[in-house]
Protein backbone atom coordinates (compact mmCIF):
# COMPACT_ATOMS: atom_id res chain seq x y z
CA UNK A 1 0.00 0.00 0.00
CA UNK A 2 2.73 2.38 0.87
CA UNK A 3 4.59 1.48 -1.76
CA UNK A 4 1.71 2.23 -4.43
CA UNK A 5 1.24 5.55 -2.95
CA UNK A 6 4.78 6.11 -3.01
CA UNK A 7 4.53 5.67 -6.79
CA UNK A 8 2.07 7.81 -6.83
CA UNK A 9 -0.46 5.70 -8.08
CA UNK A 10 -4.01 7.00 -8.24
CA UNK A 11 -6.26 4.62 -5.09
CA UNK A 12 -9.83 4.72 -5.86
CA UNK A 13 -11.70 3.02 -2.62
CA UNK A 14 -15.42 1.43 -3.94
CA UNK A 15 -16.23 1.49 -0.50
CA UNK A 16 -15.62 4.63 1.68
CA UNK A 17 -18.68 4.23 4.19
CA UNK A 18 -20.67 1.37 3.21
CA UNK A 19 -19.56 -2.50 3.32
CA UNK A 20 -19.28 -5.67 -0.06
CA UNK A 21 -22.82 -7.06 -0.59
CA UNK A 22 -22.53 -9.12 -3.53
CA UNK A 23 -20.32 -9.81 -6.49
CA UNK A 24 -23.01 -8.04 -9.11
CA UNK A 25 -23.20 -4.60 -7.01
CA UNK A 26 -19.35 -4.72 -6.66
CA UNK A 27 -18.80 -5.53 -10.24
CA UNK A 28 -21.51 -2.69 -11.68
CA UNK A 29 -19.98 -0.17 -8.53
CA UNK A 30 -16.52 -0.97 -10.29
CA UNK A 31 -17.01 -0.41 -13.44
CA UNK A 32 -18.92 2.66 -12.82
CA UNK A 33 -15.76 4.27 -10.98
CA UNK A 34 -13.06 2.96 -12.78
CA UNK A 35 -15.29 3.73 -16.16
CA UNK A 36 -12.22 0.94 -17.72
CA UNK A 37 -12.86 -0.82 -21.63
CA UNK A 38 -10.03 -2.67 -22.76
CA UNK A 39 -8.01 -3.13 -20.22
CA UNK A 40 -6.22 -5.36 -18.29
CA UNK A 41 -7.68 -6.28 -14.96
CA UNK A 42 -5.81 -8.57 -12.19
CA UNK A 43 -8.69 -10.12 -9.56
CA UNK A 44 -7.48 -11.49 -6.34
CA UNK A 45 -10.40 -11.79 -4.07
CA UNK A 46 -12.29 -14.71 -2.39
CA UNK A 47 -15.50 -12.84 -3.02
CA UNK A 48 -15.51 -12.14 -6.25
CA UNK A 49 -15.86 -15.11 -8.53
CA UNK A 50 -17.56 -16.13 -11.98
CA UNK A 51 -20.36 -13.41 -12.05
CA UNK A 52 -18.11 -10.89 -11.55
CA UNK A 53 -15.90 -11.53 -14.02
CA UNK A 54 -18.14 -12.03 -16.65
CA UNK A 55 -20.09 -8.62 -15.89
CA UNK A 56 -16.30 -7.21 -16.59
CA UNK A 57 -15.37 -9.01 -19.40
CA UNK A 58 -18.27 -7.72 -21.13
CA UNK A 59 -16.44 -5.12 -21.43
CA UNK A 60 -13.93 -6.44 -23.55
CA UNK A 61 -11.33 -6.09 -20.59
CA UNK A 62 -8.96 -9.46 -20.10
CA UNK A 63 -8.49 -10.41 -16.82
CA UNK A 64 -6.01 -12.29 -15.02
CA UNK A 65 -7.38 -14.62 -11.32
CA UNK A 66 -5.33 -15.36 -9.01
CA UNK A 67 -6.57 -18.13 -6.97
CA UNK A 68 -5.59 -20.78 -4.54
CA UNK A 69 -8.96 -23.42 -4.65
CA UNK A 70 -9.11 -26.15 -7.20
CA UNK A 71 -13.13 -26.28 -7.46
CA UNK A 72 -14.19 -22.60 -8.43
CA UNK A 73 -15.45 -21.51 -11.68
CA UNK A 74 -13.73 -19.09 -13.33
CA UNK A 75 -14.56 -17.01 -16.31
CA UNK A 76 -11.23 -15.49 -17.33
CA UNK A 77 -8.45 -15.12 -19.52
CA UNK A 78 -5.38 -16.12 -17.90
CA UNK A 79 -5.45 -18.04 -14.41
CA UNK A 80 -2.96 -18.43 -11.90
CA UNK A 81 -2.84 -20.79 -9.03
CA UNK A 82 0.36 -22.20 -7.66
CA UNK A 83 -0.58 -24.80 -5.23
CA UNK A 84 1.77 -27.82 -4.42
CA UNK A 85 -1.43 -30.21 -5.57
CA UNK A 86 -0.71 -28.67 -8.87
CA UNK A 87 3.07 -29.79 -9.51
CA UNK A 88 1.51 -33.32 -11.05
CA UNK A 89 -2.43 -32.76 -10.98
CA UNK A 90 -4.09 -30.26 -13.45
CA UNK A 91 -8.08 -28.78 -12.66
CA UNK A 92 -11.18 -29.82 -14.55
CA UNK A 93 -11.60 -27.93 -17.97
CA UNK A 94 -15.01 -27.63 -17.16
CA UNK A 95 -14.11 -25.43 -13.90
CA UNK A 96 -12.85 -22.78 -17.08
CA UNK A 97 -16.05 -21.33 -18.90
CA UNK A 98 -13.83 -19.20 -21.25
CA UNK A 99 -12.56 -21.76 -23.38
CA UNK A 100 -9.35 -19.97 -24.66
CA UNK A 101 -8.31 -19.03 -20.80
CA UNK A 102 -4.55 -19.96 -20.86
CA UNK A 103 -3.60 -21.66 -17.22
CA UNK A 104 -0.52 -21.03 -15.32
CA UNK A 105 -0.39 -23.94 -12.75
CA UNK A 106 2.36 -25.43 -9.75
CA UNK A 107 4.53 -23.65 -7.35
CA UNK A 108 6.94 -22.13 -10.61
CA UNK A 109 4.49 -19.41 -10.75
CA UNK A 110 4.40 -18.21 -7.10
CA UNK A 111 4.05 -14.69 -7.35
CA UNK A 112 7.18 -14.10 -4.26
CA UNK A 113 9.78 -11.35 -4.20
CA UNK A 114 12.77 -13.37 -5.41
CA UNK A 115 15.44 -11.05 -4.35
CA UNK A 116 17.91 -13.35 -2.75
CA UNK A 117 19.02 -11.78 0.98
CA UNK A 118 21.30 -13.72 2.37
CA UNK A 119 21.52 -14.73 6.40
CA UNK A 120 23.96 -12.72 8.48
CA UNK A 121 25.97 -14.67 11.11
CA UNK A 122 24.29 -14.34 14.19
CA UNK A 123 24.78 -15.96 17.73
CA UNK A 124 21.00 -15.89 18.34
CA UNK A 125 18.71 -18.85 17.13
CA UNK A 126 15.47 -17.11 15.60
CA UNK A 127 12.32 -18.31 16.00
CA UNK A 128 9.15 -17.08 14.09
CA UNK A 129 5.61 -17.18 14.28
CA UNK A 130 3.23 -16.06 10.86
CA UNK A 131 -0.58 -16.66 10.33
CA UNK A 132 -0.98 -14.52 7.31
CA UNK A 133 -2.24 -10.81 7.31
CA UNK A 134 -5.65 -11.83 9.34
CA UNK A 135 -4.32 -14.78 11.43
CA UNK A 136 -5.25 -15.71 15.04
CA UNK A 137 -2.55 -15.76 17.61
CA UNK A 138 -4.52 -17.15 19.94
CA UNK A 139 -3.11 -20.83 20.75
CA UNK A 140 0.84 -19.44 19.99
CA UNK A 141 1.27 -17.78 23.61
CA UNK A 142 1.29 -21.37 25.43
CA UNK A 143 3.53 -22.57 22.37
CA UNK A 144 6.20 -19.40 23.37
CA UNK A 145 5.74 -19.74 27.32
CA UNK A 146 6.33 -23.58 26.69
CA UNK A 147 9.75 -22.45 24.61
CA UNK A 148 10.50 -20.10 27.81
CA UNK A 149 9.22 -22.47 30.88
CA UNK A 150 11.71 -25.36 29.21
CA UNK A 151 14.41 -23.06 28.57
CA UNK A 152 15.35 -25.08 25.85
CA UNK A 153 18.41 -23.29 24.35
CA UNK A 154 20.04 -22.20 27.91
CA UNK A 155 23.73 -22.46 26.27
CA UNK A 156 22.27 -20.00 23.34
CA UNK A 157 20.59 -17.02 23.20
CA UNK A 158 17.41 -17.09 21.87
CA UNK A 159 14.85 -14.61 19.55
CA UNK A 160 11.15 -15.32 18.99
CA UNK A 161 9.86 -13.10 16.29
CA UNK A 162 5.85 -12.76 15.47
CA UNK A 163 5.52 -11.32 12.36
CA UNK A 164 1.84 -9.98 12.68
CA UNK A 165 -0.45 -9.52 9.45
CA UNK A 166 -2.47 -6.42 8.99
CA UNK A 167 -5.14 -7.77 10.87
CA UNK A 168 -3.91 -9.83 12.75
CA UNK A 169 -5.87 -11.25 15.98
CA UNK A 170 -5.04 -12.94 19.68
CA UNK A 171 -1.97 -10.82 20.20
CA UNK A 172 -2.89 -9.66 23.94
CA UNK A 173 -0.98 -12.29 26.11
CA UNK A 174 1.66 -12.15 23.54
CA UNK A 175 2.03 -8.62 23.62
CA UNK A 176 2.10 -8.87 27.32
CA UNK A 177 4.38 -11.58 27.05
CA UNK A 178 6.84 -9.64 25.57
CA UNK A 179 6.79 -6.63 28.29
CA UNK A 180 8.12 -9.54 30.78
CA UNK A 181 10.73 -11.05 28.40
CA UNK A 182 12.95 -9.34 25.89
CA UNK A 183 13.38 -12.56 23.98
CA UNK A 184 10.45 -11.55 22.29
CA UNK A 185 9.82 -8.77 19.68
CA UNK A 186 5.83 -8.21 17.98
CA UNK A 187 6.56 -6.68 14.58
CA UNK A 188 4.42 -4.03 12.54
CA UNK A 189 2.81 -5.36 9.61
CA UNK A 190 5.26 -5.65 6.62
CA UNK A 191 4.97 -5.71 2.75
CA UNK A 192 8.15 -7.01 2.38
CA UNK A 193 8.97 -9.90 4.40
CA UNK A 194 12.32 -10.92 3.10
CA UNK A 195 14.64 -9.26 5.59
CA UNK A 196 12.94 -11.38 8.26
CA UNK A 197 12.41 -14.49 6.74
CA UNK A 198 15.86 -14.82 5.79
CA UNK A 199 17.23 -14.41 9.11
CA UNK A 200 15.10 -17.09 10.81
CA UNK A 201 16.46 -20.70 11.93
CA UNK A 202 13.10 -22.01 12.17
CA UNK A 203 9.03 -20.70 11.20
CA UNK A 204 5.96 -21.81 12.44
CA UNK A 205 3.14 -20.39 10.39
CA UNK A 206 -0.35 -20.81 8.49
CA UNK A 207 -0.01 -23.40 6.05
CA UNK A 208 -0.47 -20.36 3.04
CA UNK A 209 1.65 -17.94 0.76
CA UNK A 210 4.80 -17.97 2.56
CA UNK A 211 5.01 -21.73 2.12
CA UNK A 212 6.61 -20.54 -1.24
CA UNK A 213 9.07 -17.85 0.47
CA UNK A 214 10.07 -20.25 3.23
CA UNK A 215 10.92 -22.94 0.57
CA UNK A 216 12.91 -20.14 -1.44
CA UNK A 217 15.15 -19.25 1.49
CA UNK A 218 15.12 -22.50 2.36
CA UNK A 219 13.56 -22.13 6.27
CA UNK A 220 12.92 -25.36 8.30
CA UNK A 221 9.16 -24.84 8.99
CA UNK A 222 6.31 -26.41 10.94
CA UNK A 223 3.18 -25.37 9.30
CA UNK A 224 -0.74 -25.47 9.92
CA UNK A 225 -3.45 -25.90 7.33
CA UNK A 226 -5.91 -23.72 8.97
CA UNK A 227 -8.49 -23.32 6.00
CA UNK A 228 -9.50 -25.90 3.58
CA UNK A 229 -7.32 -23.88 0.72
CA UNK A 230 -4.52 -24.68 2.40
CA UNK A 231 -4.70 -28.27 2.19
CA UNK A 232 -2.23 -29.94 -0.09
CA UNK A 233 -0.82 -33.39 -0.30
CA UNK A 234 2.02 -34.08 1.74
CA UNK A 235 4.03 -35.71 -1.53
CA UNK A 236 3.78 -32.02 -3.14
CA UNK A 237 4.68 -30.14 0.04
CA UNK A 238 7.63 -32.72 0.39
CA UNK A 239 9.04 -32.05 -3.11
CA UNK A 240 8.81 -27.73 -2.61
CA UNK A 241 11.31 -28.72 0.99
CA UNK A 242 8.05 -28.84 3.64
CA UNK A 243 8.18 -32.13 5.62
CA UNK A 244 6.12 -30.84 9.00
CA UNK A 245 2.69 -30.42 8.10
CA UNK A 246 0.00 -30.43 11.00
CA UNK A 247 -3.62 -29.25 11.13
CA UNK A 248 -5.37 -26.57 12.73
CA UNK A 249 -6.67 -28.78 15.79
CA UNK A 250 -2.52 -29.69 16.39
CA UNK A 251 -1.75 -25.85 17.37
CA UNK A 252 -3.57 -26.86 20.97
CA UNK A 253 -1.23 -29.20 21.58
CA UNK A 254 0.92 -26.69 22.62
CA UNK A 255 3.65 -28.71 24.88
CA UNK A 256 4.46 -31.33 21.64
CA UNK A 257 5.17 -28.36 19.58
CA UNK A 258 7.37 -26.96 21.72
CA UNK A 259 9.38 -29.85 22.14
Amino acid sequence: YKKIIKKQFKIIELYKNKNFINEKLDAENFIKIIKIKNQNVIVDDYRLGCLWQRIISKKKNKITVIDDFENKKNYCDTYINYKPNLLKNTLDNKLFLNSNCQKLLGPEYSIIDCKKVFKKETKKFKIGFYFGGSGNFKNISKIIKEIIKKNFFSSREVEILIIKGLYSTGLRDIISLSKKHKIIKVLSPKTNLNHVLSSLDILLSSAGNIVYEASYYNIPTILFEITSNQLNKKEFMEKIGHFFILSKNDLCNYKKIAH
